[in-house]
């Protein structure tokens, strides 16, 4: 059974409600879903996380240029990053992309960079140089449209990677919205080191210490517009969990 972020993700995909929570959620900042969107995954029937080179290649490559964002980053035979949801949208007007990064507790927000074995591969401090290069790329290019970044490879990896890849889809003509989505109100996460998302104002206040130095203070909400259609922007919003995780039986003092 599913726990915290991976269990609300899939109990909203299954709820049939997605596009309408959504443009609930969003349409102020317009973006909008309808019935007739394609998400990823779909629900615990279809539940593999997809990467966005993957899902741009069935659902959305006639929108932009995608040979270029395609040729970015490292190849799909490689490990590349999965997303909670992709889902296909609207944003003012103009087909795009929906990247959702989903979060349930405190624990869940990762401050680390990106590890490197001491007995990595040839090939592995390979890929891991050229994403390096593309961090930087996408950290240096949205300085200078609003300077403030500090997107890194070696410290809050994940984060980073999100807004690269955002950026990189935008820059290559897609408009795209980032959604980090908070899922509130999950007792059945709590332990002694981890707290549960209380409320929006909770979230708002983690994601700000989680944002501080990484980029500008007023970034989220932005729309930062490139050539043609390309533009991007990240929201961050909340969702009371539709049920909460099921608490995990005790172990016995004995046991480790």
């Amino acid at each position: 059974m599913p726990r915290g972020s991976l269990k609300h993700v899939l109990d909203l995909l299954d709820s049939g409600r997605f596009a309408v929570v959504m443009s609930n959620i969003l349409g102020e900042h317009g973006v909008h879903v309808v019935e007739g969107d394609t998400q990823r995954p779909q629900g615990y029937a279809d539940s593999e996380e997809w990467t966005v080179r993957r899902f741009c290649a069935e659902h959305c490559k006639d929108r932009f240029d995608f040979a270029r964002f395609d040729a970015w980053w490292v190849p799909d035979r490689y490990r590349n990053p999965q997303w909670d949801i992709l889902s296909t949208c609207t944003i003012d007007g103009t087909p795009g992309l929906l990247l959702v990064e989903a979060k349930a507790n405190d624990q869940e927000l990762d401050w680390n960079g990106k590890p490197l074995s001491p007995k990595a591969s040839d090939q592995s401090k390979e890929n891991h140089h050229i994403i390096g290069q593309c961090i930087e790329e996408a950290n240096s290019a949205l300085n200078q449209i609003l300077p403030g970044f500090s997107i890194s490879r070696d410290t809050h990896y994940q984060l980073s990677n999100r807004i690269a890849t955002a950026w990189k889809l935008a820059d290559c003509g897609l408009p795209v919205a980032l959604l980090y989505l908070g899922f509130t109100g999950d007792a059945g996460m709590r332990t002694p080191t981890r707290q549960p998302l209380i409320d929006r104002d909770h979230w708002l206040r983690l994601m700000g210490a989680y944002l501080h130095g990484v980029m500008p203070q007023h970034f989220p909400c932005t729309t930062i517009h490139f050539g043609g259609n390309g533009n991007m922007r990240m929201l961050i919003e909340s969702l009371s969990v539709i049920e909460t995780s099921p608490r995990l039986a005790r172990c016995p003092q004995n046991e480790h």
